[in-house]
């Protein structure tokens, strides 16, 4: 076990706040207290009467406003806000990489509203993030095998892989496949300005964006669908690609982040194209392919899918090695 003799786990997500990343830890709470260990979230941010998102109310999850700083107390921080770790002495530290490219955002966000005295100080210890002696304290779990390499990068080589699973609404769906239509599904916050000019060079094709859309209404389109394509940063193992990929998608990416790696995003290589200019005809030609040949080309995402399948068997096998065995 990594940890020490403990007696609870407390999880610090942001208050009120759907994405990906607060779902992992409202999973994570939820999974550790089906093994019957006492786990609470923390919310930080806007200080509300209910900080818990009306998505993440299933889980029932009880939350605190406060942490004692004993030892026997586990608080594990997204990665976003390795600053909550730093008034406590006592408690265990746990920071979980959901994201690496998210943790740079911040870190400049930071920097352009600080002085600029502070700033030439933070400078000059040039990423005090990674010498700070609290991360020689810190268990650092992983999200993906990016966040991985990045923290071995920095000479951070103990870590500890911990994934996610998706939601039981995107696991269920039963549908047949001869209701897909030829649709590119994508989302326009990743990578728009390249996903632009794919439009703009092949108006023949009806291309769907995920915008302003409840999970219904998400389920719905990508399984009508016959491709989504993600031209983002993937600053960790995504969930939309996972997500269309389990409702039968074929699945066209860049080959940045996360997505460069067969283990977060293992697709075969013919769907991953470097985003340049000159890919855009050769990725609508892959389009084109797919919407022509699309069983066959299914049948090329037949492992991912598999994996998907299996991801909350996998996250629940991590976590008793993490936090039990």
């Amino acid at each position: 076990m990594l940890f020490n003799s403990y007696n609870r786990v407390i999880i610090a997500a942001p208050s009120n706040t759907q994405t990906g990343g607060p779902e992992c830890l409202h999973q994570l709470a939820a999974k550790l207290i089906e093994n019957n260990i006492d786990a609470k979230m923390y919310y930080y941010g806007p200080k509300l009467s209910n900080p818990v998102h009306k998505a993440y109310e299933i889980y029932e999850i009880p939350w605190v406003t406060k942490i004692h700083d004993t030892s026997d107390t586990i608080f594990i921080v997204p990665e976003v806000v390795p600053k909550l770790l730093l008034p406590y002495s006592e408690v265990q530290k746990c920071i979980w990489w959901l994201s690496v490219d998210n943790y740079f955002r911040r870190m400049t966000r930071i920097k352009r509203n600080i002085n600029s005295r502070i700033l030439l100080w933070l400078n000059s210890q040039k990423y005090l993030f990674f010498r700070n002696k609290i991360f020689s304290e810190v268990v650092h779990l992983v999200q993906s095998e990016y966040a991985k390499s990045f923290l071995a990068s920095k000479n951070i080589n103990s870590t500890y892989l911990l994934e996610d699973y998706l939601h039981e609404n995107f696991i269920s769906r039963q549908f047949d496949i001869v209701t897909k239509k030829n649709i590119v599904a994508y989302n326009p916050k990743k990578g728009a300005y390249f996903i632009n000019k794919l439009i703009k060079a092949m108006p023949e094709i009806k291309f769907q964006p995920i915008i302003n859309m409840s999970q219904d209404e998400v389920i719905e389109l990508l399984t009508s669908a016959k491709i989504y394509i993600d031209f983002g940063n993937h600053p960790g193992k995504d969930r939309i690609p996972r997500e269309a990929a389990h409702l039968k998608c074929c699945v066209i990416s860049n080959k940045m982040g996360s997505a460069k790696n067969n283990k977060d995003l293992p697709i075969p290589q013919k769907y991953k194209f470097d985003q340049s200019n000159a890919s855009i005809v050769k990725i609508q030609e892959k389009i084109i392919q797919i919407f022509d040949d699309y069983p066959n080309c299914l049948s090329d995402f037949n492992s991912y899918r598999l994996k998907i399948k299996h991801s909350e068997e996998i996250m629940n096998s991590q976590i008793k090695n993490i936090f039990i065995n």
